[in-house]
């Protein structure tokens, strides 16, 4: 009698353990996929504000103030440092069952970073050609396809036999 309720816990134990990982990958998997999202989100934001910010600038006439300009730029780098601040801050406060991270969630974290760093460098990039507008064209701007690149060698060639 006693042996068969100690193979009934055992039993038990077995099926609660196997729960718990269940429930755990679960989380582990929400978290990625929700982490996943955040990123995309935030690309897509950061985009966003560059084309705003490009348009604006470009709208502009060299004569102009630039203050608009700089003023969604300084914007833009806070919004940048809040979201990488609070990554940081997120990282130090995981649950103590996702402190056993996957490999995919490794993965998305290093996909995160380089998003992050790539969102900075359109930042950087933005602020260059708009302190230095002389060193950047509008083909600089265009897409290059096939087609465009086409385009702007028959453009060349018309411009030089003129």
């Amino acid at each position: 009698m006693i042996l068969r309720l100690q193979e009934e816990k055992a039993a038990l134990e077995m099926e609660a353990s196997q729960y718990n990982r269940m429930a755990e990958e679960k989380m582990c998997h929400a978290e990625t996929s929700l982490t996943l999202f955040e990123d995309l989100i935030y690309r897509k934001e950061m985009e966003m504000a560059s084309r705003v910010s490009g348009v604006e600038s470009g709208s502009l006439s060299p004569r102009q103030d630039l203050s608009v300009c700089w003023e969604e730029i300084r914007r833009i780098d806070d919004h940048v440092r809040e979201v990488s601040e609070s990554r940081d801050v997120a990282k130090g406060s995981k649950w103590s069952l996702l402190r056993h991270e996957s490999i995919s969630h490794a993965l998305v974290s290093q996909v995160s970073n380089t998003i992050l760093e790539s969102a900075k460098s359109d930042v950087s990039s933005i602020m260059e050609m708009i302190k230095n507008p002389e060193r950047f064209s509008a083909s600089d701007e265009v897409p290059r396809t096939k087609e465009s690149l086409t385009i702007i060698s028959e453009e060349r060639n018309v411009s030089h036999r003129f």
